[in-house]
């Protein structure tokens, strides 16, 4: 039942009318061959009935063929269009969780099953939607048929025929209850295997200059050699149930002739009858081959349905009201007001007991040794981590209970890590605003040192990304960062080492821009390279997930020895660079 939930819940309740109305489709279809079938005996033994009837036998036939070839055709295309549409519905679905779905829950999510269930999980609940619309031809099959044997033959060859009916199914049942754990395992080996594939694609140059070819590929080889063990169990139940279905359909189809010789020479049948009965227990046969598909297409189908389902009941982003006292003067408020914040990966404790006030207008550099929570502390701050009630507060309200929208239209926020669309250098900047102009996005990229580069492309910023550029340094992707951020152009920036991979005299420039035109905007930068730091109204030093101190430069140099030793180590790597 709850694979019929899904369906609905996917695409509706239309989805039950489709399938009951392909069903019907099918039951039609099934008749008119069944019609074709039963008077291709008919007529043998018209033939010593007469000339009309021999022709009414013939023209019942033909327009039964007929019938049969046009809804085989429609119900092909009609099936198609519908799980077509399915499988579209279920990837937009997917893609519009993947858009919603908090951040904290899609990190833990790993690349290989997102990829497994766009593509093996939904054909298999493609497929076993098929079969549902297919089985439209049992009630023909092992209905009307075996009910027509009793009318044709000899009540006991009829009540034999019947009972090698059950022979096929029970059996079919069994299997599909053995095969649902390997569907699962193999899935889930799959999903590794593209997991690794991901990491391959993404880690291609790192691969090449430290020589881990040997590692990746020996890696590789484990994961596909698992894949294949669990693909190779599941095949071989399902090549059993494939078997046991074709020995038993040979066997049953010698066991109907040799009862019909039997009865033919008792005179108790005709040959245009024993005729109609081998054409019938192939008949029969198609309908067992459906009931044959269910375990090849339940058991997919459910793991399919449970893994998707899973992805479904991730937590969404919260769509509270914002809560906004209009009586009160935000703009007289701190922006931020972090109060005894504490933030934890599972059982382990990132942040402890986190205190500092930002103020409208204010640079603050956020520096630290690497793992020591900067980072964590920032996707707090922008709301891509939920923190707990009253913990932080963004201009007098409680971070943790704004929309995601309202926070994020008041600030922008750059990562390390880049990316980049299909599309040219203009739609890549416009993506950060959609109602900009041009004008807005040449400035943008001027601010960002990026213009320059870009009016040496053939095309300019008409130039296609990932096609015509065949590379793109971290230094320019680390631009294109900052432009769509400066396109954006909202009053709060939060940037993550946003000129770490940019030469000092590019890196000059832009901090230039940020201090000097960016004077009224509110500033958080996680800082790695402390040459600028002197530059920053105040500084907050992190260490192991505490505030080891919060001042300015001068006063951090003098009060605070991990800052100093920090500042100290820096400025010493920086001689030696220039020297």
């Amino acid at each position: 039942m709850y694979l019929i939930r899904f369906f609905k819940n996917i695409y509706g309740r239309k989805i039950y009318f489709q399938i009951v109305f392909m069903m019907l489709f099918a039951f039609g279809t099934a008749t008119a061959q069944f019609l074709a079938t039963q008077h291709l005996g008919d007529v043998i033994d018209a033939v010593g009935k007469g000339y009309e009837e021999t022709v009414y036998q013939f023209l019942v036939i033909s327009v039964s063929t007929v019938l049969y070839i046009l809804g085989t055709a429609a119900f092909t295309f009609l099936s198609g269009k519908i799980t077509a549409a399915f499988s579209r519905c279920v990837q937009t679905k997917i893609g519009m969780k993947l858009c919603s779905a908090q951040y904290y829950a899609m990190e833990q999510m790993d690349d290989g099953d997102l990829l497994a269930m766009i593509t093996k999980d939904i054909d298999s609940i493609k497929n076993w939607l098929g079969l549902s619309m297919k089985s439209g031809f049992l009630p023909v099959c092992l209905g009307l048929v075996p009910v027509c044997l009793f009318r044709w033959c000899n009540w006991k060859f009829a009540l034999l025929a019947l009972c090698l009916i059950p022979l096929n199914a029970v059996p079919s049942v069994f299997f599909a209850r053995k095969l649902s754990p390997f569907h699962d395992n193999e899935k889930k080996a799959f999903a590794r295997v593209l997991s690794h594939f991901t990491e391959s694609l993404q880690f291609v140059m790192l691969i090449k200059a430290f020589q881990l070819e040997q590692l990746f590929q020996k890696k590789h080889k484990e994961e596909l050699d698992k894949y294949r063990k669990t693909r190779k169990k599941r095949m071989f139940f399902e090549k059993l149930t494939e078997e046991y279905n074709r020995c038993y359909g040979h066997i049953s189809r010698i066991l109907l002739l040799l009862l019909s010789a039997y009865f033919i020479y008792r005179g108790e049948m005709t040959i245009g009858r024993l005729t109609s009965v081998i054409l019938c227990s192939e008949f029969v046969g198609e309908g067992l081959k459906i009931v044959g598909s269910i375990p090849l297409y339940l058991p997919a189908a459910k793991v399919g349905v449970i893994r998707i389902q899973k992805l479904f009941e991730l937590p969404n982003e919260a769509v509270s009201g914002n809560r906004i006292q209009t009586s009160v003067q935000t703009d007289k408020l701190p922006v931020y007001e972090v109060r005894k914040l504490t933030f934890s990966y599972g059982d382990t404790t990132i942040l402890h007991d986190i205190n500092f006030y930002v103020y409208q207008g204010e640079k603050i550099a956020v520096v630290g040794l690497s793992g020591c929570g900067k980072t964590t502390l920032f996707k707090l701050l922008s709301g891509l981590y939920t923190p707990k009630k009253n913990c932080i507060y963004f201009r007098g309200m409680d971070l943790a209970t704004l929309s995601p929208e309202y926070l994020r239209n008041h600030i922008t926020v750059t990562t390390q890590e880049a990316f980049l669309f299909q599309a040219t250098f203009e739609n890549n900047i416009k993506v950060a605003k959609s109602d900009g102009s041009k004008a807005e996005i040449i400035a943008a990229c001027k601010n960002a040192q990026l213009d320059s580069f870009i009016q040496t492309l053939a095309h300019g910023y008409d130039t296609e990304m990932n096609t015509t550029i065949q590379s793109i340094s971290n230094g320019q992707m680390q631009r294109i960062n900052l432009a769509r951020a400066f396109f954006r152009n909202t009053n709060i920036f939060l940037l993550d080492e946003p000129t770490s991979a940019l030469d000092s005299g590019t890196a000059g420039a832009i901090w230039n821009y940020l201090f000097a035109d960016c004077a009224d905007k509110t500033l958080l930068v996680i800082l790695h390279d402390l040459e600028e730091v002197c530059r920053f109204h105040k500084v907050l030093v992190v260490d192991n997930g505490n505030i080891a101190a919060f001042g300015t430069h001068t006063e951090l140099i003098q009060g605070c020895e991990l800052y100093r030793k920090l500042y100290e180590e820096k400025m010493a790597n920086r001689r030696k660079v220039e020297l």
